[in-house]
């Protein structure tokens, strides 16, 4: 299916003059079973889950209970996704993100001070001309962008 992608099975059967076996048109079958595995234990499952689902490597939450068999009863069970997205705030205006790096923070001196005072008055629109102050108005987002300490505090 994917002749460029290197394949260990069939570099070894090309080494050792083997035939390669066939592919397969479906890689799942009925006698399949799920593990739960972690760094102590594997506990096979079974009950209200679909096996042909499920991949090795799979994030799971399960939910139930061993019985006397040794086996995890399911219940129920979830797969890891990502959190439901907050809608966002309309604005009838242009926002602004603010990208700050380089302040040498924690030198000692006062030219750490001179960095964020400067950021500070950028911010609140006391520098620069009308049209600079209005822009930093709609700064809704300052993200901090790295070098912030200076290199006798790192």
């Amino acid at each position: 299916a994917l002749p460029i992608y290197a394949s260990i099975l069939r570099e070894i059967s090309e080494e050792h003059n083997l035939l390669p076996q066939p592919p397969r048109a479906k890689y799942i079958s009925k006698t399949d079973e799920l593990i739960l595995e972690d760094e102590l234990q594997r506990i096979k499952l079974e009950g209200n889950i679909d096996v042909q689902k499920f991949v090795t490597g799979t994030i799971l939450a399960v939910y139930g209970a061993e019985d006397e068999a040794g086996k995890f009863q399911v219940e129920d069970c979830c797969l890891a996704d990502m959190p439901p997205q907050q809608p966002q705030a309309q604005f009838d205006t242009d926002r602004f993100v603010l990208l700050v790096s380089g302040l040498g923070l924690g030198s000692g001196s006062g030219e750490s001070l001179l960095g964020l005072q400067l950021l500070l008055d950028v911010v609140t629109g006391q520098v620069g001309e009308e049209g600079e102050q209005t822009s930093a108005a709609q700064i809704s987002r300052v993200i901090l962008a790295g070098n912030l300490l200076s290199k006798s505090t790192q």
